[in-house]
């Protein structure tokens, strides 16, 4: 196509003015402003365009239409644009989602919306609630149940941990019959000392040891208890304690013990241990109230062992600690040398 009318008294002037709408194709600017560095022409209407920032002049933006809607908007967007809104969501591993996304909460969780704010919550009962729980081919039990101890079983929460345990029954020396409940123990291996710092507790006033193939390093040699107080523990090894003790054998019986002046109490009453792994030394103890600060701490119990002539001997004795300070540790140790080996427990006793 030939152009004979080039408006040759508006040198340069492909498009029209404000005033002058009879330029090429009759269309006409907004303005008469020039165009400045990095301008571009945008359309605005049919016959009319302005300059704008290159940059920006999709910047009279709308939010994105509903569902199906095309925007009415009359500016020009570049290529590249992006609605304001959500680009897209991606949930790790999956695909990009984009348009309406509709989130759903799972089992346990719930969604609420505020604002522009999303907040994702749990639904899980805290404490008390447990899902799942079987017993062996049972039906499943789910939402709050309640645990109950059957005989021979404790039950212990601690935090988000049930602790199940089998309690021993009582029977014999010391026992009395009532629930017992492993609260420390210790195995000698050539040991000067077995100390038990950890079992005392207001859970419990009256505690039981049970000591099991017991073997000194020194033959006929006595097997003692000494109480230990204060934090540290200090093991008070003066003259604070008594005992009364009764033992016999096949060819008679004797007494030991005194009424204060030990420094510790004799659980095997004088008779002198054999060290021989064959023949070990087995006994239990009884101790009552060791946190009272206001009477003596007794121990009553008995062993069987084999004294250094080979002579089969049984005993029963009553100890006393004689202060009335808190006892917070028990050690028991051999009046001479170590202990080769064997296992000393204490129980708590159930108090019903």
């Amino acid at each position: 196509m030939k152009i004979t009318d080039y408006r040759r008294s508006t040198l340069g002037l492909v498009l029209g003015t404000v005033s002058d709408s009879s330029a090429i194709g009759g269309v006409s600017s907004s303005s008469n402003a020039p165009a400045g560095a990095g301008m571009t022409i945008v359309a605005i209407s049919s016959n009319m365009f302005e300059w704008r920032d290159a940059l920006s002049f999709g910047s009279n933006t709308n939010d994105v239409s509903s569902l199906g809607t095309m925007g009415s908007s009359p500016s020009n967007t570049r290529a590249d644009h992006v609605h304001r809104g959500v680009h897209q969501l991606t949930a790790a591993g999956s695909n990009a989602l984009y348009g309406d996304v509709n989130l759903v909460a799972g089992t346990g969780m719930a969604i609420t919306a505020g604002g522009n704010t999303l907040t994702f919550a749990s639904t899980a009962v805290a404490g008390g609630t447990v899902t799942g729980i079987t017993a062996n081919s049972s039906n499943s039990l789910s939402g709050a149940v309640n645990l109950q101890a059957g005989s021979g079983i404790a039950l212990g929460v601690a935090a988000s941990t049930i602790t199940v345990t089998n309690i021993a029954q009582g029977g014999g020396a010391g026992a009395a019959g009532s629930g017992l409940v492993l609260l420390e123990q210790h195995t000698a291996s050539a040991s000067a000392t077995l100390d038990f710092t950890t079992f005392i507790s207001s859970t419990y006033d009256d505690y039981l040891f049970r000591c099991v193939n017991l073997m000194p390093t020194t033959t006929n040699t006595n097997l003692l208890m000494q109480m230990g107080t204060g934090a540290g523990p200090t093991y008070d090894t003066g003259a604070n304690y008594g005992w009364a003790g009764w033992r016999w054998a096949p060819g008679g019986s004797a007494f030991a013990g005194a009424s204060s002046g030990p420094t510790s109490i004799g659980l095997d009453a004088s008779g002198g241990v054999k060290s021989d792994a064959v023949l070990p030394f087995s006994g239990s103890w009884r101790l009552s109230g060791p946190q009272s600060t206001a009477s003596a701490k007794t121990v009553i119990g008995q062993a069987g062992y084999v004294d250094n002539t080979g002579t089969i001997i049984g005993c029963t004795l009553t100890g006393l600690y004689i202060p009335t300070t808190a006892v917070t540790a028990v050690r028991f140790l051999m009046s001479s040398g170590n202990i080769t080996s064997g296992t000393i427990r204490v129980y708590g006793v159930a108090k019903t």
